[in-house]
């Protein structure tokens, strides 16, 4: 997952240096449309990125000031707990959940992966996405 991206705006750019980033935050489910998928769980491992203004929080040492990142993850997890047919309606449900929840973040970026689909030859299968405000 690309992590830094190159912007036109001074402002953004700014901005784009704040972030915090979940990696690898691993999870089953019985995401997919195939029998196989929907009656075993699956491993799934989820990226996230949360941009952010973290200036405030990097000054008052406030837990208050951030992005709790625990309960991030949790809110990643209660997402991944909802089967979904397609690996995208899932990464949007969840992309769509962290904004809803934390309102001092501006842009999602996600990576959900399915390790070890049903599919001969394929070892891992994965959706990107970037949502904003």
């Amino acid at each position: 997952m690309n992590v830094f991206r190159a912007s036109n705006s001074v402002y953004q750019n700014y901005l784009d240096m704040s972030q915090i980033i979940l990696e690898d935050i691993e999870s089953y489910g019985g995401h997919g449309c195939l029998p196989q998928e929907k009656n075993s769980l699956g491993l799934f491992r989820t990226n996230v990125v949360l941009h952010l203004d973290l200036e405030e929080s990097g000054y008052s040492d406030k837990i208050s000031d951030t992005v709790d990142y625990v309960a991030a993850t949790r809110v990643v997890l209660a997402e991944m707990a909802i089967n979904s047919r397609t690996v995208e309606h899932l990464a949007y449900r969840i992309a769509d959940a962290l904004l809803e929840h934390f309102d001092m973040v501006y842009e999602v970026e996600l990576e959900v992966s399915k390790v070890n689909p049903p599919v001969k030859g394929l070892s891992t299968f994965s959706i990107a996405i970037e949502k904003s405000r």
